[in-house]
């Protein structure tokens, strides 16, 4: 299964994953600026780029505000990085958790999935943090239809974080691959 990394920057987006190749695109990374995403109809051969979801890291946590408490059950014990976990699996009501969500691109991303339900597969450690999040959603038709598995990490709480954005030769602008100013 191909994965996709993600650095976000304010409005741009990069990322560097192996479908890149289908795109043409030769190098690592691709930058998208969010302020200037084409919309559906341009003849970019991409779908809808308007429908990615928002550069919120956070934002998938907000499926888990639709937890069905009935629903979750303890699956066994995985350690990850070294640390010792909690296997659960939960049914997410998605319309519950579009409506704790509120306004903005999650509660738009949650009633784009068009499905009642989604289960979620949630690793915590003994401080009950989570360390992994995974999840498999259908994909709403203006990004292609089809299916996406989602999997985060969440690790080393509490350091510092560093992050060196890609260098500019390593980055193909979207703008270049559809033809536009960008």
């Amino acid at each position: 299964m191909p994965t996709l990394d993600t650095i976000f920057d304010g409005d741009v987006v990069y990322i560097r994953s192996p479908l890149l190749d289908l795109l043409g695109i030769e190098t690592p990374w691709l930058r998208i600026d969010r302020t200037s995403l084409p919309r559906a109809g341009v003849g970019t051969g991409l779908g809808d780029l308007s429908a990615l979801p928002d550069t919120d890291q956070l934002a998938p946590l907000g499926f888990l505000a639709g937890v069905e408490a009935a629903s979750v059950e303890v699956q066994g014990s995985e350690e990850i990085d070294g640390v010792a976990t909690t296997h659960l699996r939960a049914s997410v009501d998605l319309r519950s958790a579009a409506t704790a969500a509120g306004a903005g691109d999650l509660g738009r991303s949650l009633t784009e999935l068009d499905a009642g339900n989604l289960t979620v597969d949630a690793y915590l450690d003994h401080d009950d943090r989570l360390r992994r999040l995974v999840y498999d959603h259908p994909l709403p038709p203006a990004l292609g239809g089809g299916w996406q598995r989602f999997e985060v990490e969440y690790f080393a709480f509490g350091t510092p974080v560093d992050i060196d954005l890609p260098v500019l030769g390593e980055v193909t602008d979207l703008g270049a691959v559809v033809g536009g100013d960008r």
